[in-house]
């Protein structure tokens, strides 16, 4: 629930307590269009919402996500919808932008994306080489290519107009803060008050500082935004934000035995199978059955 992409956090964890690595991996990759990245550079804003902190340390997602990938690293499947003509320019090629575009290549759309750089992963390249290799980074973000994005690097925009005449829709996610003005941008569609312009990723959060994970969030909701956008469908109906998605999840009974979380061996952080399935032993997967046992119904059915 603390996810912002709504990644089956328990789903995974059960997983790997039984040792199904391509299960955990599945349900991971469901939802994450570059899992080697996030599994790697993941702010875990779920571990807050881990009922386990309350009593040692909460329960090492990110890590057991990792070992997920890195036992099971071909799980995902990639499909492509039939292509249409609609075509969608992406600024920015950090996690945001690779995002939607991702996005909506796989739903068919004719996808260029303009990257100042020379290379692909905007804030990504900041982090250490150790925790997100660059050949790492620059291998999962190649699946952009196999979707067909046109990828346009040494490309800066420097105006928004540049690209609103020749392209349908633009998502604009470069970071700088530049090229929209980023004030409530609206929070629930990313429309960003501009006829068929949408905006999203860090440039929009300012002092909130750079998520890799919520930026991948905006990179979905915005490629949901432009695909209703494009089919003359509503923005907002069904978007109503979860509010149960700030509610921790509770468990009936209290944590007997306190234990700090496993820490890996390998020191790129890779739990080995054992390491892994202790740490995933510490879950106690919680689930509040309050309304089952409540009801006879539930609880037969």
């Amino acid at each position: 629930l603390g996810c912002p992409v709504h990644v089956d956090v328990r789903g995974i964890i059960r997983a790997v307590q039984k040792e199904d690595y391509a299960g955990g991996a599945a349900l991971f990759y469901r939802m994450i269009p570059f899992p080697g990245i996030i599994s790697s550079v993941c702010d875990e804003p779920c571990r807050r919402s881990c009922r386990r902190g309350e009593y040692d340390e909460p329960i090492a997602i990110r890590a057991l996500e990792k070992c997920c990938v890195h036992f099971a690293p071909s799980a995902g499947k990639i499909t492509r919808l039939k292509e249409k003509m609609q075509r969608v320019a992406i600024i920015g090629g950090g996690m945001s932008g690779a995002t939607a575009a991702f996005e909506l290549a796989c739903k068919g759309y004719q996808v260029t994306l303009f990257e100042a750089a020379a290379v692909l992963g905007g804030q990504l390249k900041n982090f250490p080489e150790a925790v997100l290799p660059l050949d790492l980074l620059q291998k999962e973000l190649a699946v952009l290519s196999i979707v067909n994005v046109k990828i346009c690097c040494n490309s800066p925009i420097h105006a928004v107009e540049e690209v609103t005449v020749d392209f349908d829709a633009v998502y604009v996610a470069d970071g700088s803060g530049t090229l929209v003005d980023s004030a409530e941008i609206e929070a629930q569609t990313l429309a960003a008050g501009r006829e068929k312009v949408f905006a999203g990723g860090s440039s929009r959060r300012g002092e909130q500082g750079y998520s890799p994970i919520a930026s991948l969030a905006d990179g979905q909701r915005a490629a949901v935004s432009i695909d209703r956008f494009l089919q003359q469908a509503s923005l907002t109906a069904n978007r109503e934000e979860k509010k149960i998605a700030c509610t921790a999840a509770r468990r009936d009974a209290p944590i007997s035995t306190p234990q700090k979380a496993v820490v890996p061996t390998d020191p790129n952080g890779v739990y080995t199978r054992e390491e892994a399935g202790e740490e995933a032993a510490r879950c106690s997967l919680c689930e509040c059955l309050a309304c089952v046992k409540s009801c006879e119904f539930l609880t037969h059915y």
